[in-house]
């Protein structure tokens, strides 16, 4: 049994195919170790492709200096799964981070690598700067 979303007003970004992010939380670790970022996603529709999360640490310049790729949960819930209004609480943790990050940005990428788009047009969203 999937739990229920919190109830929360608005999505914080939503993508084309009805994956909504509706939250995302930073999680401070001890002795300056890079963060942990707990998501919260829900699904405005049932989903029949699997997609990949990305979280990118980018420097002050846009360059990539640490990132994430994987299935939701590990692969034990991947987006195929997901039925509307299902929610997906996930965790995702930096295990190496160059110290010149400023900002992650988070998105979702098909078995092509084709980026999804969010319903205003652009293909992340920051969710955590410095």
């Amino acid at each position: 049994q999937t739990p229920a979303c919190p109830d929360l007003p608005a999505p914080v970004a939503a993508w084309e195919n009805g994956i909504q992010l509706l939250d995302h939380l930073p999680i401070e670790r001890k002795d300056g170790a890079p963060p942990e970022i707990q998501l919260t996603w829900s699904a405005g529709r049932t989903i029949q492709e699997n997609y990949t999360v990305f979280l990118h640490a980018l420097d002050a310049d846009g360059k990539i200096v640490g990132q994430i790729d994987r299935w939701p949960q590990d692969g034990a819930y991947p987006t195929s799964t997901w039925r509307q209004g299902d929610c997906v609480v996930d965790t995702y943790t930096f295990t190496e981070l160059a110290p010149s990050w400023e900002r992650i940005v988070l998105g979702l990428y098909d078995a092509q690598f084709q980026r999804l788009r969010r319903d205003d047009g652009s293909d992340v969203v920051d969710v955590v700067a410095r």
